[in-house]
């Protein structure tokens, strides 16, 4: 699932291109912005894909090496711990992964991708300190799939390239694709793996009812309230013209001031806190004291005249 910081980026950035329109369209950005989800869920499958096709492809060099004209006892006696990384085979057996594989027809085709990423993986450090290991326990398992999944996957310049010129959404949402799947790493337990029919770890549903309920007031209601939202903020940048203020830094400005004002189970702080911690990514080195001191200045006037209602023990000061 998405943490409610990645929810506000994705409302920011259905936001910033509904106001670079010169005629926007509420109703289809707001559509736009819904199916963000699918196409990160469809990264995610395409990211556990790879894990399988990378089992399957060192598995093909270890027996490739049996057939060699004068095979050395390690090529015929190969350490099969990576092929057998608890994880890794839980993953390729996974009913429900095969599905969503198969019914978004995802292929990894690209042989020379994988042929590269499979000799990164048998040449690297971590691959020969999990094939030493004397005994292999699931939480080693665990480690060493996070270990070459950050480092091989992750840091994947030839990947990154890939994704890049095939799919549009891929560069804004690697970060959260990556993390789910490191998320879905750590959520396999020794248990389900060695039950006879082992449960699927796999995530199908990125948003609740909750957070799809958070996503959808967020982005209608700062475009609703969009006009005293600019006006209380070009009236406390009193040494900056409204027009000259930055897109960005009027966008989470106006985001804070509908979270702090229509969300009343978020305490203040916690919004002016999750803003200027996004302003410091997507603004400048300066927005961060900026959006501070207008929000701070708005706030005190929005207190004064009993405009901030929150709900909830220990929210109505906050």
């Amino acid at each position: 699932m998405l943490s409610r910081r990645q929810l506000r980026i994705k409302v920011m950035e259905a936001l910033y291109a509904y106001y670079s329109y010169d005629m926007p369209d509420q109703k289809a950005q707001y559509e736009e912005l819904t199916t963000v989800f699918d196409h990160i869920l469809d990264l995610y499958y395409n990211q556990l894909a790879l894990l399988v096709e990378l089992r399957i492809g060192v598995s093909r060099t270890l027996d490739k090496a049996k057939l060699k004209q004068v095979p050395t006892d390690e090529d015929l006696n190969p350490n099969m711990r990576f092929v057998n990384n608890s994880i890794l085979v839980s993953l390729q057996h996974d009913q429900k992964l095969k599905a969503l594989i198969e019914s978004k027809k995802i292929k990894w085709n690209d042989a020379e991708l994988i042929g590269k990423t499979v000799r990164a993986i048998k040449q690297s450090h971590e691959y020969a300190q999990y094939l030493q290991l004397d005994e292999v326990s699931f939480e080693d398992d665990r480690k060493f799939l996070k270990r070459i999944f950050k480092r091989q996957v992750m840091e994947n310049e030839l990947l990154d390239n890939y994704y890049s010129e095939g799919n549009l959404y891929w560069a804004a949402n690697i970060d959260i694709v990556n993390r789910l799947v490191l998320d879905t790493i750590d959520d396999y337990k020794q248990s389900s793996v060695s039950a006879t029919k082992p449960r699927s770890h796999v995530i199908t549903k990125l948003l609740g009812k909750d957070e799809q309920g958070f996503v959808k007031k967020l982005f209608e209601l700062t475009i609703k309230h969009d006009a005293d939202f600019q006006q209380w903020v070009a009236e406390k940048a009193k040494n900056w013209e409204a027009d000259r203020i930055a897109v960005m830094d009027m966008l989470l400005l106006k985001m804070a001031l509908c979270e702090i004002l229509e969300f009343p189970v978020i305490p203040v702080k916690v919004s002016m806190n999750e803003y200027i911690e996004i302003s410091k990514r997507y603004s400048a080195e300066e927005s961060k004291a900026f959006i501070n001191g207008v929000l701070d200045n708005i706030i005190t006037d929005l207190k004064k005249g009993n405009k901030i209602k929150k709900k909830g023990k220990g929210l109505i000061e906050s």
